[in-house]
């Protein structure tokens, strides 16, 4: 099984922090965000994982070379187009190991924190393609869902509040068929010149065409996205297990 993270972005949100680091490098108590999702990531038996980089690339890369006791097989992928383009188009430059997936894979964003048990309960769930998400009442920046019996049928920043399941918490897991197709539908919005576009986009496109999408909810356990300095300081508050 392999992972792929996505951190290519600036992390404009995150500013001051962010000037001059790249925003999965911040420290959360004793680990940085990306010690975090490594440590679960290998306590899992995930032991490669590929980074999707552009911001500050070169010092993820001395970062991970430094930290050879995180016990994984990395390596790394370059969006050289990162300041204008957003993480649907940094996820489809791994469009080749989406293609191949000799295993299922695991797609993370860079700046989430999570209880391991949430990874866990994702990597029983059965599906071809199978999101992390949080029922909850959500707010207005949330990437939210519509579910169906159980199965997301749109995913977007759009959606209603009143209409909305939940937020999806950037946590996937595909099997090697949803990462086929997924790769498929990236390339497929990268070419329609729609380089902004949300990871979501793609998604919901797979959605609309009858491709089943399972929710592996979170339920008590936690997680934060962290996307702005009251983010982190909510991030340094939790007890992460």
């Amino acid at each position: 099984m392999r992972a792929i993270i996505v951190a290519a972005g600036t992390g404009n949100r995150l500013r001051p922090f962010t000037e001059n680091l790249p925003k999965c490098l911040i420290k959360v108590g004793k680990e940085t965000i990306l010690e975090h999702q490594f440590r679960r990531l290998t306590n899992s038996g995930i032991n490669k994982i590929t980074m999707v980089l552009g911001f500050k690339a070169e010092m993820i890369e001395k970062f991970l070379e430094k930290k050879k006791y995180l016990g994984a097989s990395t390596e790394f992928i370059y969006n050289p187009f990162y300041e204008i383009t957003n993480n649907l188009a940094s996820l489809w430059f791994a469009n080749h190991l989406l293609k191949n997936a000799g295993g299922d894979i695991i797609h993370l964003h860079s700046d989430v924190l999570f209880d391991h048990h949430i990874l866990g309960d994702m990597l029983k769930t059965d599906g071809d393609l199978i999101l992390a998400a949080e029922e909850k009442r959500t707010v207005e920046e949330d990437m939210k869902i519509r579910v169906v019996d159980n199965h997301i049928v749109e995913m977007a920043k759009e959606i209603p509040i009143d209409e909305a399941y939940g937020e999806w918490i950037g946590m996937c897991r595909f099997s090697p068929e949803g990462s086929s197709k997924l790769a498929d539908e990236l390339g497929k919005v990268v070419r329609s010149g729609d380089l902004m576009a949300y990871d979501a986009k793609a998604f919901t496109n797979l959605a609309r065409r009858g491709e089943k999408l399972k929710v592996s909810p979170t339920g008590d356990y936690k997680w934060i996205e962290i996307d702005s300095p009251d983010d982190l300081e909510t991030a340094k508050k939790i007890k992460w297990t």
